[in-house]
């Protein structure tokens, strides 16, 4: 494992401990599953676990990103997701070590809890 490797690890450790695993979400790319100013509670996972139409948080350019996961492939030993937001943005391929976690439960800007079907739901394409 390279340094930059092992500090990315770090940082994702760091995160899921100690943010108390809620990340806000801004933006409008997972509307309407997902809406500006509500909140989403990120759970550790791993590749083998990931299933199509899970919403995953990952990094892209140096920020985190909250999209849905459409598509999943293999390749030279490597896995990729294929993701894009619920507002039908691009699709782009993500390899899996940029993934953070994956939203485990979703709160309102009142912080009320709001139901899974409501966000899960896979989207039409």
């Amino acid at each position: 494992m390279t340094i930059k490797q092992e500090i990315k690890e770090e940082a994702k450790i760091f995160f899921l401990k100690n943010k108390n695993n809620i990340l806000e979400i801004r933006g409008e790319s997972m509307y309407p599953a997902l809406k500006e100013g509500w909140s989403a509670e990120i759970s550790p996972t791993n590749e083998k676990d990931l299933k199509i139409g899970d919403i995953i948080v990952f990094e892209m350019k140096q920020e985190l990103a909250v999209h849905r996961v459409i598509g999943k492939f293999y390749r030279n030993g490597r896995t990729y997701f294929l993701q894009r937001g619920d507002k039908k943005s691009a699709p782009c391929f993500i390899e899996s070590g940029r993934i953070i976690g994956r939203v485990s439960r979703v709160f309102d800007s009142g912080n009320r809890e709001i139901l899974p079907k409501v966000w899960k739901s896979p989207v039409k394409t």
